[in-house]
């Protein structure tokens, strides 16, 4: 994926972050945590990190297919979906684990009722995997992010994910 189509993705098509992922992402936290985010420092790590998360998880699916435009069109549908940005949030402030099965049917809907273990290789699960593991590991070298978010608390989300994963066989 193009530098320029995830910046779009988390800022918004007119760059003011009005309209992107992230200030979608902090709508979705309680008053007092997304306020912790609101600073610019905070600002830029967060769009840092998750520059770097979606760029690893965008890297992780095939990019050689003849349907590599379809995959990368539905995960980018996927993830202005309101439900996924609200799983999302978890990466933030986890106060629970990602809900896999309601990510796989808002993809189901984008895909007009194909559930993404039928799609030749998709790779849905290491895609969501691969955004909250990279988003762990990219927030862990901001500065900025490390007083806001509690990286234990992260750690716990991931690992809960993994687990969740390892449940259901992918």
């Amino acid at each position: 994926m193009d530098p320029a189509t995830i910046q779009a993705i988390l800022i918004g098509a007119a760059g003011d972050a009005a309209g992107g992922l992230i200030a979608a992402i902090l709508s979705k936290l309680a008053g007092r945590a997304a306020r912790r985010f609101q600073p610019e420092p905070q600002q830029k790590a967060l769009l840092t990190a998750f520059t770097q998360a979606l760029a690893a998880a965008y890297a992780a699916i095939p990019q050689t297919g003849p349907l590599t435009r379809y995959y990368l069109d539905s995960l980018t549908a996927f993830l202005k979906e309101e439900i996924v940005r609200e799983e999302l949030a978890l990466l933030l402030d986890p106060d629970d684990a990602f809900d896999l099965e309601r990510l796989r049917q808002v993809f189901t809907r984008i895909t007009q009722g194909y559930p993404p273990e039928v799609i030749p290789d998709l790779q849905f699960e290491p895609f969501v995997a691969a955004l909250a593991q990279n988003f762990a590991a990219a927030a862990r070298q901001q500065p900025d992010l490390q007083e806001v978010i509690k990286i234990e608390r992260l750690d716990a989300l991931v690992a809960r994910f993994d687990a969740l994963l390892r449940d259901t066989g992918s």
